[in-house]
């Protein structure tokens, strides 16, 4: 996978931009949007989930497989999905609940690490937008990343973002120093997070 601008399947991963699969039809932008999102076929895929910040609708579970809702085509088009396996993690800052999906091999990842670092950026974050409430404009956040040989770069969506980073960026269990790769890392997904218009 080279982009989080696009769409991409294969037997790895599956990812797409809510523009780049569902069109628009004239007229009907805001009626509320349903999709349904069903695992591929064959036991190679048992393993995969689903990741991103849709609402489930009644009877699928949080990255399970099923029905996710819309408000409003803008919202639909608005939130990124990843498919496959991946690492999980969570942290609440300021009360709101963080998800951190990492897809892509990767070994001896140090989610413990990576969540207490994003909680301290998201956490500084909402308190210089919102100081008065200390609280973000969403209900919950999913940083959504595709570790890959290769690769950088990232795109912002009103409870999600979706990132693409070198796997050697991402922080590993039993080496507590801070590289470059990993500054780079939390710096891109600072950056994706930082509020736009508020």
């Amino acid at each position: 996978m080279s982009s989080v601008r696009a769409a991409h399947l294969d037997d790895t991963i599956g990812f797409f931009n809510g523009t780049s699969v569902f069109l628009a039809v004239e007229g009907q932008a805001n009626a509320p949007c349903i999709v349904d999102i069903q695992p591929p076929l064959g036991g190679a895929h048992r393993n995969w989930r689903v990741a991103t910040a849709l609402s489930e609708a009644r009877g699928t579970k949080r990255y399970g497989f099923g029905t996710y809702e819309a408000a409003n085509y803008d919202e639909l088009a608005d939130h990124p999905v990843t498919l496959g396996e991946f690492a999980l993690g969570a942290f609440t800052a300021h009360g709101v609940k963080h998800d951190i999906v990492i897809s892509g091999r990767v070994v001896n990842l140090d989610m413990n690490r990576l969540q207490a670092d994003l909680k301290r950026v998201c956490e500084a974050q909402i308190a210089l937008f919102e100081p008065r409430t200390k609280k973000a404009p969403v209900d919950r956040y999913v940083f959504m990343t595709v570790a890959v040989s290769d690769g950088y770069g990232g795109l912002e969506h009103r409870a999600s973002t979706a990132l693409i980073c070198n796997r050697s960026d991402l922080p590993v269990q039993g080496k507590p120093e801070t590289t470059d790769g990993y500054r780079t890392y939390l710096g891109l997904c600072s950056h994706e997070y930082f509020p736009r218009g508020t």
